[in-house]
């Protein structure tokens, strides 16, 4: 299946137990007054915006696993999407970003009249109020109580892990240059590998009861590849990305010094001197537009894109693979291989 056709017809049969679910919660906020009302609508505005590519994976995951609980797997599928929707509303306020999925971010849309404190305090608000929803998405299914004990641990687990990989990616700016390298793969893996690859993924196959232990294995070394993919092609996209189609501005990660797969990969190539102007300008507080772009002229003379697009070539073929030993289903097996293939070319 294509990965349009394949998020297309997970977000339309989710869609009306979303719809059921956040109906329920926003009778509650209304009777509660208009504070929780409007903090449950500005969510369910933007919940659905994006591809909702993880809930997705979570029902792949749950089928490859012989699961046939189907009304019930898209009822659990939302919890990641519900943790990715918190997760970015915080993040905006993390990255100062002012433009969610066309719109205003939330804190923006909070402190519209009002002190951005404001808005940065009711965004954290909304935000837990959606993590604290995530978990109940699982309270209308009828899988068996030790399967959901076992569900909700693997996901609490990860999305605390989650918390580790951004408490080291907000503090990059300001530790030591060895710090930042040390730290890198923690942020890389737990704030994208694990969280959009294999959480999802592995979700999914403990919601269906999967015991096989070398078969998990391997679907979490699939979603490995997958997210590692995706990581990469984050990082680009944060440097080099159309700024039309993303939203965001492509300077943001080397103003912040962050130590992108893009950053690792230059510093390993730099020559000396270059080096040296390279290690001045990161262990500067705040780097202006020029620095900017003579790390970016680095990154060009260097091949650093193409040296990224290569690795990400390589956890493509390794996670192809993989699927001969996760399915034998013709029809499975394109929609494994079109994820793949779907991370590899994003744009955006």
């Amino acid at each position: 299946m294509q990965i349009e056709d394949f998020l297309q017809d997970y977000q339309s049969k989710v869609k009306p137990y979303w719809q059921n679910f956040f109906s329920s919660w926003q009778k509650q906020a209304k009777q509660t007054g208009v504070i929780p009302e409007q903090i449950l609508e500005k969510f369910v505005e933007l919940y659905p915006k994006g591809k909702q590519f993880r809930g997705a994976l979570v029902v792949l995951a749950y089928h490859l696993s012989g699961g046939k609980r189907q009304a019930c797997i898209y009822k659990a599928s939302m919890m990641v999407e519900l943790l990715q929707t918190a997760g970015l509303i915080a993040d905006d306020v993390y990255d100062n970003d002012e433009v969610r999925r066309g719109q205003p971010t939330i804190h923006i849309q909070w402190a519209q009249d009002k002190p951005l404190h404001y808005g940065y305090s009711m965004a954290f608000n909304t935000a837990n109020i959606g993590f604290y929803l995530a978990p109940l998405a699982l309270e209308h299914t009828n899988f068996e109580p030790d399967v959901k004990i076992k569900a909700l641990n693997y996901f609490f687990k990860k999305a605390v892990e989650v918390g580790w990989g951004q408490g080291w990616d907000m503090s990059t700016p300001y530790i030591s240059l060895a710090a930042k390298q040390s730290s890198a793969q923690y942020i890389h893996d737990f704030k994208t590998v694990s969280y959009s690859g294999v959480l999802p993924l592995m979700l999914g196959a403990i919601l269906a009861g999967q015991q096989d232990k070398k078969w998990l294995a391997t679907l979490e070394q699939y979603g490995q590849c997958l997210g590692r993919i995706f990581q990469i092609q984050d990082d680009i996209i944060g440097s080099f990305g159309d700024e039309s189609q993303t939203g965001k501005t492509n300077s943001g990660d080397i103003r912040e010094a962050k130590w992108t797969v893009l950053i690792e990969i230059l510093y390993q190539k730099l020559k000396e001197a270059d080096k040296k102007t390279f290690e001045r300008l990161f262990a500067k507080k705040v780097r202006n537009d020029q620095n900017i772009a003579t790390i970016k002229q680095f990154m060009r003379t260097y091949k650093v894109v193409e040296a990224a697009q290569s690795q990400a070539q390589d956890y493509f073929e390794e996670g192809l693979k993989l699927i001969p030993e996760l399915t034998d289903n013709k029809k499975h097996q394109d929609t494994l291989k079109n994820l793949l293939e779907f991370m590899l070319s994003r744009n955006k």
